[in-house]
Order: structure tokens, then C-alpha cells, then sequence
């Protein structure tokens, strides 16, 4: 159980920060200098052109220094800092940002973005935590939240946070998803399985085939589960999750020597060498 939610972790836990992270519609726009240099920015925003934005935003925040909307383009600026690899300058701006503006939700949620994606744990933990408290009705911080509790091992809490977020945003597919993982990886399948069917009615996949295949393999519905593989091979005859579900299901009839095979090919086709031997009991 503890190997699989290490796996579930370093799945949950990767963090991804796009230029969509730039809230280009949180700042005014018009036909002012300081206006026109904004728009200018969002426009080299919208074409990843980092280094020519940081030039509009800083002339902007050059031209009317005392203008509240500042602390937003402190922050855009920080988070286009991060795009260009340049970690403690983003991180320093948006600590810039959060002492003019301490109740900024916006700041705090692209400060924790990058302290996580740093590796900085306790610092994003503490602000997605202020997060919540600042405005408790959005799902992301919460979903966030849930898998730093989970990497540190408070299963309780991590659950709480994830369940928050399915209460705040109940048909979002990265909150199913998540939830589906979660009640797998602490043991209870049973649970699991409603929230795969879910995304399945919404857009089946070889994955989820597999994934609710291995819960009903685990609570001895084989029957089920062979249907399921079944499909997902249909769509996908070499997908690797699907032959490690395989492989499970032929060790649960016995096919030893069959389900070695499917787990190495599993192997062969990209699937965690480590993952397969958590879940078939095959592998290197």
C-alpha cells in the first residue's frame, strides 16, 4: 500500500504553470500609455514572448508607480520570471507582490504554484492554506492542498481537502479523477469504481479501462474487469496499463506464467517497471 501511494503522489504532485496562470483579465485596459504598455504585455503573453512582456510590464509599473493594479503586474511579472527559468527572481517578486498585498489570492495562488513546483513544500502547503481561508470557493487550492497532505502522509486531511474540492466543483473531471485515485491507492476500490465510470460516460480510455479493471480484479468482480480489458484493448492493443490489469487478472485465475508475460510486456511498452511489480508481483 505505501509503494502505491508513492505512485499516486508523484502523479497527483506535478505541477504544471502555463501562460493560461496569468490573470490577463485581472488588470484594466484602455488608451492610456500605461494602459496601451498593459495590453502590449498581454499580447506578448498570448504568444509566450516572456522577455519582450517583462519589458511592457515593467514600462508600465515605470509609468504610474503608485497604481494599484501594480501588484497584479508584480505578479504576472514573477510568473514570467519562472517561465524563463529564473526561479528565485519570480519568487521574489511575488513575495514583492504579497507584502503590498497580503490578502491577495491571486499572488498567493501563483507564489504557491511555483514554491511547489520548487520543491519549497512547506512555504506552498502555508499559502495555499492562507488560500483557502482567504476565499474557501475555490476548487483548485483546495485539490492542491489535498495532495501536499497527501505527500505528507496526512491521509485524513488530504481527503477532507480533496472531498472540498469535489463538493466546490463536482462534475470537474481533474477532481474525479483525483478522487478516484485517492479511495484506490488508501485501499478501497469499491468506492473507486463509481468515480471512474464517471469518466468513462464522459470520455473513455484506455487508462480508465485499466483503472477500473484493477479495482474490480481487487474486490474479486473478474468477470466485470475481463470486460473491461477487453475494451480498452479494443481501443488500444498494446497499451501498457491495460496489460498490467491483464497481468493482475491472469495471476487472480491462476495463469502464473500468463500474466508474467503480459507484465513484461507491460514493461516492454513503457509501463513503471516499479508500478508493475507493485500491482502484479512481476517485474524487475
Amino acid at each position: 500500500m505505501k509503494k502505491l501511494l508513492l505512485l499516486l503522489i508523484a502523479l497527483l504532485c506535478q505541477i504544471y504553470v502555463t501562460a493560461q496562470d496569468i490573470p490577463q483579465d485581472s488588470v484594466p485596459t484602455g488608451d492610456t500609455p500605461y494602459l496601451q504598455a498593459i495590453e502590449q504585455a498581454d499580447t506578448a503573453i498570448a504568444h509566450e514572448e516572456w522577455e519582450k512582456a517583462l519589458q511592457f510590464l515593467d514600462k508600465a509599473m515605470h509609468l504610474e508607480p503608485s497604481n494599484p493594479s501594480n501588484v497584479l503586474l508584480l505578479s504576472n511579472a514573477g510568473m514570467l520570471r519562472y517561465y524563463l527559468g529564473q526561479d528565485s527572481a519570480a519568487i521574489a517578486m511575488l513575495d514583492a507582490a504579497h507584502a503590498i498585498a497580503p490578502a491577495s489570492v491571486t499572488v498567493l495562488t501563483n507564489r504557491a504554484r511555483i514554491l511547489n513546483a520548487t520543491g519549497q513544500t512547506t512555504r506552498a502547503f502555508a499559502d495555499y492554506r492562507l488560500v483557502t481561508q482567504l476565499d474557501s470557493t475555490l476548487f483548485d487550492p483546495w485539490l492542491q492542498l489535498g495532495f501536499l497532505q497527501l505527500r505528507g502522509g496526512d491521509f485524513n486531511g488530504a481527503e477532507a481537502s480533496i472531498t472540498k474540492a469535489e463538493d466546490l466543483e463536482p462534475d470537474n473531471v481533474q477532481v474525479i479523477l483525483t478522487k478516484a485515485l485517492f479511495l484506490e491507492a488508501t485501499g478501497r476500490p469499491d468506492e473507486a469504481i463509481p468515480y471512474y465510470t464517471r469518466l468513462i460516460r464522459n470520455e473513455a480510455s484506455p487508462e480508465l479501462y485499466a483503472a477500473r479493471a484493477i479495482c474490480n480484479i481487487r474486490i474479486d468482480d473478474l468477470g466485470v474487469a475481463s470486460e473491461d480489458i477487453a475494451k480498452g484493448l479494443e481501443m488500444s492493443p498494446d497499451d501498457p496499463d491495460l496489460l498490467v490489469a491483464r497481468a493482475l487478472l491472469n495471476r487472480r485465475r491462476y495463469r502464473e506464467k500468463d500474466a508474467e508475460a503480459d507484465a513484461l510486456a507491460a514493461i516492454k511498452a513503457g509501463a513503471d517497471p516499479l508500478r508493475v511489480k507493485v500491482i502484479t508481483g512481476f517485474g524487475n
